[in-house]
């Protein structure tokens, strides 16, 4: 039996090249972690010339927004809340059924090679917050979980 889709539907609007939008909350339902509407992502950050092995838009694609969301808006900066959000990113990856082999190779990429982008990221606002489409339908506001991107939509 195929494994269910740890995470809600998925809606964006392409933006630009390889950018994204959000335009509904997107919620880890195991947990109900949410990255918020608004949301500027590129799913998984696989350089171009490895697109032939490992698509950004694989069964990884949910987990690695939550993964771009922390990467953004990450409290300290610190090595340590990195490796959280990298744990977190493979803990993700599991629960959406990506087979060992990929979710750790991804994994050791971005243990590898993140620490470049954590800190890019901060510094320039590469991923940023647009303002929400609309309001939220009843019940998927601040009570109906906790928020992982820790700041509202402007």
């Amino acid at each position: 039996m195929p494994k269910r889709d740890p995470f809600s539907p998925l809606d964006v609007r392409f933006v630009t090249k390889r950018r994204w939008v959000l335009l509904k909350d997107l919620v880890f339902l195991p947990t109900w972690e949410r990255v918020r509407a608004g949301l500027e992502t590129d799913f998984a950050s696989i350089p171009r010339m490895f697109w032939g092995l490992l698509s950004p838009f694989g069964k990884y694609a949910k987990a690695a927004i939550f993964h771009d969301a922390g990467y953004a808006l990450a409290a300290d900066r610190s090595e340590q809340e990195r490796k959280i959000l990298d744990d977190r990113f493979l803990e993700m990856m599991k629960a959406s059924g990506v087979n060992w082999v990929t979710r750790n190779l991804i994994h050791r990429a971005v243990r590898d090679f993140g620490a470049i982008v954590f800190h890019r990221r901060h510094e320039s606002q590469v991923l940023s917050v647009h303002p929400h489409p609309g309001p939220l339908p009843p019940g998927e506001g601040e009570a109906a979980g906790r928020r992982v991107s820790g700041r509202a939509a402007p």
